[in-house]
């Protein structure tokens, strides 16, 4: 989970030609994720590492000025929403009054933005909340998330800003899910030939073990936890990359099936969850199950083959 000032910073990039890269793609960043957009903030991969930041909000609030984590940016009918968690700066622990909050952009993912309200506080279970991002299926939009006891939630969404239900489909259980303290984090939703997924990060981020597991919805009621199949751990410390998690998916432009990722991971063998984390960039395949398969990390360095773009 990355700590950021009340200044909300996104990482963005489109992809849109082909070009070699080198890992890491942003050094001292972590809990990435990216978007394709026509904006065109870096044209290839590589670029990133030099890509100006772009502030797009600063609250005045004291309600959610403190600390914002993880945020990502979504589309709904042509307007672009920032979903992250923030506390509150008069709250004792500051950490208690964590929640979800949406901002509210425009047209391009640049910003800027607006807030646009709290969500899920109406929602039976509202607490400390973090790492939101957003799953669709069926015309549906669904919430998903992790609670107060580091697991993973879904719910549906009527609207960028309203969440009708909040139900858990993970717990950390499992041994690999347990290093350090048990804790299911970091969900991103990727789609492979009419199946959906959800990644997640597993086990404490200041371990080496820290790593990526995988929920496989199979059909029926998705807010049924009996709905998915965990599996894991997936992807894991490899090649000078520990503690490699908290991911997001972007598709090579002009593709529908050909999905990257982006992650983070730390030098120290120890692992981290700390600025020591730096940003990477990877293909992820699938198998005869059309399964996910994230292989291992990307030893730093490179160059390695970009996107083939449009």
């Amino acid at each position: 989970m990355e700590i950021l000032s009340a200044l909300l910073v996104g990482l963005l990039a489109t992809t849109i030609q082909a070009a070699d890269y080198y890992n890491p793609i942003k050094n001292n960043s972590a809990d990435p994720f990216m978007v394709y957009d026509q904006g065109n903030y870096a044209p290839t991969v590589a670029q990133l590492a030099t890509a100006p930041k772009n502030t797009v909000f600063k609250s005045t609030n004291t309600s959610y000025d403190q600390d914002y984590w993880a945020p990502e940016v979504h589309n709904f009918d042509g307007t672009w929403y920032i979903f992250t968690t923030a506390a509150s700066s008069t709250a004792n622990p500051v950490d208690s009054s964590r929640r979800i909050h949406v901002l509210k952009g425009g047209s391009t993912p640049a910003g800027p933005c607006t807030y646009a309200g709290q969500i899920g506080a109406n929602v039976p279970g509202d607490q400390w909340a973090i790492d939101p991002t957003v799953l669709f299926d069926r015309g549906n939009h669904y919430l998903v998330s992790a609670n107060g006891a580091q697991s993973i939630c879904i719910g549906q969404l009527n609207g960028p800003t309203e969440l009708l239900n909040r139900v858990v489909i993970s717990t950390p259980t499992a041994d690999w899910e347990k290093n350090g303290l048990p804790v299911n984090e970091g969900p991103s939703a990727v789609y492979y030939n009419g199946r959906t997924f959800l990644s997640f990060s597993a086990s404490l981020c200041a371990t080496p073990q820290y790593s990526l597991g995988i929920l496989a919805y199979n059909g029926g009621g998705i807010l049924n936890p009996s709905s998915w199949t965990k599996s894991g751990p997936l992807f894991t410390s490899a090649n000078g990359d520990y503690s490699p998690g908290h991911n997001g998916f972007v598709l090579n432009p002009g593709t529908t099936q050909d999905w990257w990722q982006v992650f983070h991971a730390t030098p120290n063998s120890g692992g981290g969850c700390d600025a020591s984390r730096n940003t990477f960039f990877q293909k992820v395949n699938f198998d005869s199950n059309n399964l996910p398969v994230f292989g291992q990390p990307e030893a730093p360095g490179g160059p390695y083959d970009g996107p083939s773009g449009e």
